[in-house]
């Protein structure tokens, strides 16, 4: 009777709070446009990944090594987020429910990357879901105050806890990562002022063989506050950069 009346006492404060109910994905169409992000007046916004972009990073390095191995960095690039949206696609099915099998728009060798990259995070999954409450999944919010969006992978309790998750397809977690992080942490709370995120866990998900697993890293939301100082900064100079037509 107590577990009864305290998943009753989280469905009323969702209710309070203004949340969608958690849905299942439609099927994965990689022909879709592009999320765009849309403020109240219909004004487009760009994603929070589109500022945090702005950051100093070793891509260079990346594309020279690319380039010199004889491969096309913008094809290695392109397939490399499929890869991604697959397992984010992968992931919310899980969550939801969904236990219907799926066809995806792959190569063989992207099959590959994205099975290794099922299987890590089902890894995670298994570990995980007995303490999780999903609340929101691949949910798209909007900025009214700061002007940008950003769909974040998953909110939910744990233990008790409202923790923001978010996967990462790529090779480690990189420090800029929380700057991301403290964007969605603010999506949120404007959106659910009275459901604040209380802490925030990056996920590494493996996507080769030799990578396959897990790790992650988990945060306080109040530590992410100097990051979000950052992203305002970013939020800035983006916008100068568009003005300007740099």
């Amino acid at each position: 009777m107590p577990r009864k009346k305290a998943k009753e006492s989280i469905e009323k404060r969702l209710e309070r709070a203004g949340l969608p109910r958690l849905l299942q994905p439609p099927p994965l169409d990689p022909t879709a446009p592009h999320q765009e992000y849309i403020l109240k007046s219909g004004e487009k916004v760009f994603g929070a990944t589109t500022y945090t972009k702005l950051l100093p990073k070793d891509l260079l390095e990346w594309v020279r090594g690319v380039t010199m191995r004889g491969k096309n960095y913008k094809e290695i690039s392109k397939s490399a987020m499929l890869v991604g949206t697959c397992l984010h696609h992968h992931a919310c099915r899980m969550i939801t429910g969904v236990t219907t099998r799926e066809e995806l728009p792959v190569t063989n060798e992207e099959a590959e990357a994205v099975a290794v990259a099922m299987r890590s995070w089902n890894s995670w999954w298994r570990e995980n879901k007995h303490d999780l409450t999903p609340i929101a999944c691949e949910i798209q919010l909007v900025s009214e105050n700061h002007k940008y969006g950003g769909t974040i992978d998953l909110v939910a309790l744990q233990q008790g806890v409202v923790t923001l998750f978010d996967w990462k397809t790529s090779g480690k977690l990189h420090k800029d990562y929380w700057v991301q992080m403290s964007a969605y942490q603010r999506l949120w709370a404007e959106s659910f002022p009275d459901f604040p995120i209380e802490r925030v866990t990056l996920v590494k998900i493996g996507k080769k063989p030799k990578e396959e697993g897990h790790e992650s890293e988990t945060r306080p939301a109040h530590e992410l506050d100097v990051h979000w100082d950052i992203f305002t900064k970013l939020l800035a100079l983006g916008r100068a950069l568009e003005a300007t037509k740099l």
